[in-house]
């Protein structure tokens, strides 16, 4: 672990030899894309600042995430398994590997969705967003909201909807963890800032309930 912590010590030491890119936390651990290091090599680490200690990701998988130019990786908990897996995905498939392993699985079912940055890790799934995230239905000319979620546990992807959204701007939308649960942010509107989070109500499965609405007061032009 000393050695780990001079190797990131050293990278940071040198400048622009090297920098960090944080891909998503998950339980308090951050999940980091260190490049630009010695030879130019990227690599993969995940560090807990509770205890201060650091997990490289072995050699072994690293060729496999430059071979298959994942352009989103997130790190996810399984709450049942108590397992930690790491998933990558471009536009044609995607992948998991579980931490302690040392090799990639296929993950069948993905919905080779045109997906945008980086995932939120929330109530045991990887969240992502969508490129073109407002459809019209069949029935109707409202537009929904959707996102691309990816339940850690039994690791199949599905399509999570939120018809109550009115913003039409993804760049405004925000996907964030709130106290475990995910919660959507819409920056769009110009008097308000609403927050939407998914919560278990009773029998009724998962349903969105707008627990905040922040009001937008205009600066004073005096």
């Amino acid at each position: 672990m000393e050695e780990m912590h001079k190797a990131i010590a050293d990278d940071v030491l040198g400048g622009l030899r090297a920098g960090f890119y944080l891909l998503n936390h998950c339980n308090g651990l951050l999940f980091f894309l260190s490049y630009g290091g010695p030879f130019l090599l990227d690599w993969y680490f995940i560090y807990n600042p509770l205890i201060q200690e650091v997990a490289k990701l072995p050699e072994t998988i690293r060729p496999r995430i430059r071979t298959l130019c994942f352009l989103h990786l997130g790190l996810g908990f399984s709450p049942s398994t108590r397992e930690y897996k790491i998933v990558g995905v471009n536009n044609i498939n995607a992948r998991i590997h579980t931490l302690g392993t040392t090799s990639w699985r296929h993950v069948l079912n993905y919905p080779l969705n045109h997906i945008e940055g980086e995932p939120v890790y929330a109530d045991g799934a990887l969240h992502w967003k969508i490129g073109a995230t407002f459809y019209a239905s069949a029935n109707t000319t409202n537009m929904e909201y959707r996102f691309v979620s990816f339940d850690i546990g039994n690791e199949e992807f599905s399509i999570t909807r939120h018809p109550n959204l009115s913003s039409k701007r993804n760049h405004l939308i925000d996907l964030i963890e709130f106290r475990g649960c995910l919660a959507v942010v819409d920056l769009s509107l110009s008097t308000h800032i609403e927050i939407w989070v998914m919560k278990n109500i009773n029998m009724r499965g998962k349903q969105w309930n707008r627990d905040y609405c922040i009001k937008i007061q205009a600066p004073d032009g005096k």
